[in-house]
């Protein structure tokens, strides 16, 4: 038996993944569920001419069921890798290589189908298996053997025509070979099941004395939450604003399904009669997710829902999902709803962070039963955050996404695939469509009804296609018979050139917004050239609204006109509309856009026209920014607001191929918004953003003389700078870059005319750019140096109230070099002034005010003032939760910083919350993995005094096994200290992160005059006080804090 570690089942998935490519099977390793494995039997069994399909798929029913709970227990073990589906490929890969074989095929189905019926009932051992460690190792003995044994048929099958195969597969040798491996599955399986039924009856001991236990009043729970929803909030309440889609049809298995998996009680019990107990999430809460294809009906099946079932709870929340903005936005709404919060105000400065938090809390505490539903859901990472961790009442969730595996399917988490309407079901909605507002209409006879289905035939099922057309049919009167005979010539071609199920229905989707858009008038038509260009979940009508009157838009001529042009859109169901808050706002369904995008791509000038039209109207809504890159915090609501909509505009401009060749217009503006977005710690996106604008000064042959090349070099050099050691290179290649594009852009001024202040300013900001480049090097002198020099300018050209942000950067740059020369004091001072003028230039809670108060906590840290520097950074942390959210690198940096902190001061349970939150494995994706692994190394040490030692030496070899791959790849930033393992990984973070060792926390140790030392519980140090030493806490010093204290 193999000993099992955590990294065991990724090494096995690797392995058998592998042994799949090596046998020519890799389609295989793509059948992630039973219900592909399905349909590509389907699809197999035509391909060989069978006809019995059926007939096969019975035949290996009853085996197939065990596979179900094999799979399901295989997912439980690994923890819920994907790749725990690899039993599906491993089956389709066989039965296809027995397919080759029809002569003998029922022969070579029993060579596996016995096998699975001998499969123990694994689904009573799904939550005894992730506990279990012998378990775990005798089930991936049965893994490993099972997947063996399918390659080793698929293999022999593979090496033999279909002539004389049998006589060649049960020949000595392969015949030894397969008994020896089917002998190992067998006595696998009979370990496991003799391991599992002793550890089922070693719980039932122990269950039994912890009942007891209980039952004694000093076990009982203390300091449980309470109800704190506000008095006088009448209930049942609601957030769905939708009103009832007339058009429903279908759908009864579905929703009677998701009412068996949400509320299995019926009927419903009263909240006297409710559980009061609390229980985990995932696995006593059931969730439903309903998953599909765009425009299959997802939404509108969970709303019918929410509709038909009202009565059952005393709450429901209905959040957009498509964002972690959207969420935190629906979590501000039900605060404010259930009197939780001061204010509605759903801005993203306002307090979202707190909403949640404070939301949470009422969903795991109430006694009342709520319904949750997260509409849209575009990630994983978005989502996981906002669920709560517990509750006590048989409430529940629903998540609609287009995503597969947003969450992996257990006992209490169901997936339910939305699936195409029968040509009945489509029929009917076609009906419906073609009613309008009047009585309902009813076939005119057989003919007409099977033309009908026909059409539903054609479109898929697709509920969006149907009612597309449907309100295509209502407007132009058509006739049922006329538009089928249309409708079969558009499809044609396309029925020809079609492959398989997934291809046809994409096909389908592009005639039916072919026809739709056709005989749309001009001003409909133009309306949604601009939609398909724009976030299509959130179009402020202002952007339309305000521009009333434009000769340059059509429709938007008078508020009658635009307002006839969505109704028309809207008849069509083509667009939604929102009136429920203000101001209003247009949606259009992303298959909607695709359509019509591709529409437009065969006529590439309405294509560029629409393109030029929907950026003019968002960037005229944009605000005008700072020449000279100061932030402006009034801007910050209005760039949140319309930079997704730039966003997509740029996405939407490269497909489909041809890309339109963007303006320079458009590069201003993505150059325009970079401060923004690396203030908001949108880092990524802003790199992409300014590397098209780059291409497209490239495309325009623009030389280094233009503004935009300083500023994009500029700004590409910023972002890089908050990224980590991976970045550095690029960071400084940037700015010396900047250097040289803004000089030849300010020699270009002076020989044009008058140079002012603000060009001046222009020129020496990319000096100070540069000096904060040379801190995150450690050459604090050089930094030193020009940083100088900037600040003789900066006095050539006012005080510190006429030009603030400049002061701040003198004063941000000069505490590093005062803290690398160890004069305590001066570091302390100038970092405290820095965040004084961040407060005067953009207000106390603004992302540059925090990080210079990040900067002067990280001083108070290096002067040994580690309590001080705790209170200061959790201010910080407080603030950027308001501001910019938990799902930030910012944010995760101020996390982890704070549990090092608290380990420092020996509070290890305070640690360690701070360290697990930041280390989500849903947030991995957020911040730089230089960040990530260093918070890992500094969490290893907290479990290490906690006495978790397995889990800490993890943490910590993944930790080093990242330092070792980046010591390989940037020798050239990175330097071992035997004695002090952590500064490498502090050197591999960028300097906004923090740092705990390094130059300065060197220099003040040579100069301290006396000791101050710290020890752990345990009586060791911490790496944070090996590598920080003993600091002197100068009175003087000690007293600036307190004052510091007070300003802030």
């Amino acid at each position: 038996m193999a000993r099992y570690t955590p990294e065991t089942w990724a090494n096995l998935f690797d392995r058998k993944e592998q042994a799949l490519e090596d046998s020519r099977c890799v389609e295989a390793i793509n059948i992630l569920s039973f219900d592909e494995l399905e349909d590509s039997l389907r699809s197999i069994a035509q391909e060989y001419g069978h006809q019995g399909f059926p007939d096969i798929v019975s035949r290996l029913s009853p085996g197939l069921n065990y596979l179900k709970t094999f799979q399901a227990a295989i997912s439980s073990a690994s923890q819920y890798d994907p790749r725990a589906c690899l039993v599906w490929g491993f089956m389709q890969a066989f039965v296809q290589s027995a397919f080759q074989h029809q002569v003998v095929l029922e022969d070579m189905l029993s060579l596996i189908d016995e096998l699975n019926l001998a499969m123990p009932e694994f689904g009573g051992y799904l939550q005894m298996l992730p506990k279990s460690p012998q378990l775990q190792a005798h089930f991936q003995d049965i893994f490993d053997a099972y997947m063996d044994y399918c390659i080793l048929c698929i293999k022999h099958m593979q090496k033999s025509p279909s002539i004389g195969f049998f006589t060649y597969l049960f020949g000595s040798d392969p015949a030894r070979e397969l008994k020896r491996t089917k002998e190992q599955v067998q006595s696998s399986m009979r370990k496991f099941e003799r391991a599992a039924k002793h550890s089922q009856k070693q719980q039932q001991f122990f269950g039994s004395i912890g009942e007891h236990i209980m039952q004694n009043p000093l076990f009982q729970p203390v300091n449980k939450m309470e109800d704190r929803t506000a008095t006088g909030i009448q209930f049942p309440i609601s957030t769905v604003t939708m009103p009832r889609n007339k058009f429903f049809q279908g759908r009864n298995n579905e929703l009677q399904y998701i009412r068996e998996t949400l509320y299995p009680t019926s009927p419903a019990p009263s909240p006297m009669s409710r559980p009061a107990e609390q229980s985990n999430f995932g696995e006593d809460a059931p969730c439903c997710i309903l998953q599909g294809l765009g425009g299959i009906g997802k939404t509108q099946t969970a709303h019918e829902y929410t509709r038909r079932h009202k009565s059952d709870y005393d709450a429901i929340f209905w959040i957009r999902a498509d964002t972690a903005s959207s969420i935190a936005a629906g979590y501000a709404e039900i605060a404010g709803i259930l009197g939780l919060a001061d204010t509605v105000e759903v801005e993203p400065n306002e307090n979202q962070g707190q909403a949640i938090d404070t939301v949470k809390r009422w969903l795991s505490s109430t006694d009342k039963t709520w319904l949750l539903v997260f509409d849209n859901v575009e990630s994983d990472d978005d989502l996981n955050r906002h669920l709560p961790p517990s509750i006590r009442t048989k409430s529940a969730v629903i998540i609609t996404t287009q995503k597969t595996n947003v969450f992996p399917s257990s006992e209490k988490v169901t997936t339910i695939q939305i699936k195409d309407l029968t040509r009945e079901q489509g029929a009917d909605l076609l009906y419906a469509c073609l009613s309008g507002n009047d009585a309902s209409r009813t076939p005119a006879n057989e003919e007409e009804e099977e033309c009908a289905r026909k059409i539903s035939d054609l479109l898929g099922g697709l509920p969006l296609a149907l009612t597309t057309i449907g309100g295509y049919m209502w407007e132009t009167h058509d006739s049922v018979y006329d538009f089928y005979e249309y409708l079969k010539q558009s499809c044609q071609a396309w029925e020809v050139s079609a492959v398989g199920p997934a291809k046809q229905y994409d096909k389908t989707l592009a005639t039916v917004f072919e026809i739709a858009l056709k005989e749309l008038s001009e001003d409909a038509r133009e309306l949604i050239n601009l939609l398909a260009f724009l976030n299509p979940d959130h179009i402020p009508e202002t952007l339309f609204t305000d521009r009333i009157g434009s000769p340059t838009l059509a429709f938007l001529t008078s508020e009658p006109r635009f307002s006839e042009t969505i109704r028309v859109l809207r008849n069509r169901q083509l667009v939604g509309r929102d009136t429920s808050g203000s101001p209003k706002f247009l949606t259009i369904h992303r298959t909607v856009q695709m359509a019509v995008l591709h529409d437009l791509s065969r006529t590439p000038n309405v294509r560029r026209d629409a393109y030029m039209r929907a950026f003019a109207l968002v960037k005229s809504a944009l605000p005008n920014v700072s020449s000279i890159d100061n932030p402006e915090p009034n801007a910050w609501s209005t760039f949140q607001k319309y930079v997704p909509h730039i966003l997509y505009i740029r996405a939407r401009c490269v497909w489909p191929e041809p890309s339109i060749k963007l303006t320079m217009d458009f590069a201003q503006v993505l150059s325009d918004m970079a401060t923004f977005m690396w203030h908001a710690g949108r880092f990524s996106e802003n790199l992409d953003a300014l590397k098209t604008a780059e291409q497209v000064l490239n495309e325009h042959n623009i030389g280094i003389e233009h503004h935009l090349r300083g500023n994009i070099h500029q700004h590409i050099g910023i972002t890089a700078s908050h990224i980590g050691v991976s970045m550095r290179d690029e960071c400084m290649k940037r700015r010396d870059l900047a250097i040289e594009a803004r000089a030849a852009s300010h020699k270009l001024i002076e020989l044009n005319g008058t140079v002012t202040r603000d060009d001046e300013i222009r020129l020496w900001n990319v000096q100070s750019d540069m000096a904060f480049g040379l801190v995150h090097t450690g050459d604090y002198a050089k930094a030193g140096v020009i940083i100088e020099s900037c600040h003789e300018q900066y006095k050539k050209w006012g005080t510190p109230d006429d030009i603030p942000f400049e002061y701040l950067k003198y004063n941000h740059i000069i505490s590093h070099t005062h803290m690398a020369a160890g004069r305590q004091k001066e570091a302390i001072f100038t970092s405290q002034e820095s965040a004084r003028l961040g407060q005067m230039q953009s207000g106390d809670t603004h992302p540059m005010t925090m990080k210079c108060r990040f900067t002067f906590a990280n001083h108070l840290y290096f002067a040994g003032m580690v309590e001080e520097s705790l209170k200061e950074n959790l201010t910080i942390l407080d603030v950027r939760l308001q501001t910019v959210g938990e799902m930030n690198p910012f944010t995760l940096e101020s996390r982890s910083f704070i549990g090092a902190l608290y380990a420092e001061l020996g509070e290890l349970d305070k640690a360690e919350t701070q360290f697990i939150s930041c280390l989500d494995p849903h947030k991995k994706t957020v911040w730089d993995e230089e960040t990530y692994t260093r918070a890992k190394f500094l969490y290893s040490d907290v479990l290490r005094r906690r006495g978790q030692t397995a889990k800490a030496n993890q943490y910590l070899q993944e930790a080093r096994n990242v330092r070792d791959r980046y010591l390989r790849m940037y020798p050239q930033w990175l330097e071992v200290d035997p004695d002090n393992e952590l500064g490498v990984f502090d050197q591999m973070v960028c300097m906004w992160s923090g740092r705990f060792t390094g130059p300065m926390k060197q220099k003040l140790e040579t100069s301290a005059s006396s000791v101050m030392t710290g020890t752990t519980l345990q009586g060791s140090k911490s790496p944070l006080q090996s590598a920080v030493g003993s600091f002197p806490i100068a009175e003087e010093v000690a007293s600036l804090t307190l004052q510091s204290r007070q300003t802030f």
